[in-house]
């Protein structure tokens, strides 16, 4: 299991931005991918940027929304967050023992009315790309604390303003939860 990330930002721009401002513009853009044991989702690449490229992953949302699933994943066998960049993609995650779980890319048509993490199955729905997927509790834990800290020390060094802002302190006092 493991979490890849890049920020991508106007660094111009975000070193003069205040923790209100941040609050306002909602999240630092980057690219984000999730790679179980081989399978990834999202997009990823440490080379050179492209002209005009540009980070389209709201990278404080996905920490958030992993941060939550390990969380709720205590509780409940099955748990499934949302593809923010998608109208019908979501990363199911469903356990096998109190320390195993399996890990599919599905997709449901009727996003209506749903919330961005939820923990029923959906009446209907398609398995995508790839399915049953295992991957160990702990492992995935670890690998989101640890790039959970690395994300905030890097928004750090971009501005150490935002980590005053809301959004930021709201994710540590998330991450203290599952620590």
């Amino acid at each position: 299991m493991e979490i890849r990330f890049r920020i991508i930002v106007d660094l111009e721009d975000i070193s003069l931005w205040s923790a209100d401002k941040f609050d306002e513009e909602g999240d630092i853009e980057g690219f984000f991918e999730l790679d179980f044991n081989g399978y990834s989702y999202g997009y990823y690449h440490s080379g050179p940027l492209g002209n005009d490229e540009k980070g389209l992953d709201l990278l404080t949302n996905w920490f958030e929304r992993l941060i939550k699933l390990v969380f709720y994943l205590n509780t409940n066998d099955y748990v499934a967050i949302s593809d923010i960049e998608s109208y019908n993609t979501w990363i199911e995650f469903v356990k096998q023992d109190q320390n195993t779980l399996k890990v599919s890319i599905i997709e449901n048509s009727n996003k209506s009315g749903l919330s961005d993490i939820v923990m029923n199955r959906f009446s209907q729905y398609e398995y995508s790309d790839w399915k049953d997927v295992i991957v160990l509790m702990e492992d995935l834990k670890n690998e989101l604390i640890q790039k959970t800290e690395l994300y905030i020390e890097q928004t750090r060094r971009l501005n150490e303003h935002l980590i005053e802002s809301k959004r930021i302190k709201s994710l540590g006092d998330l991450l203290d939860k599952i620590k």
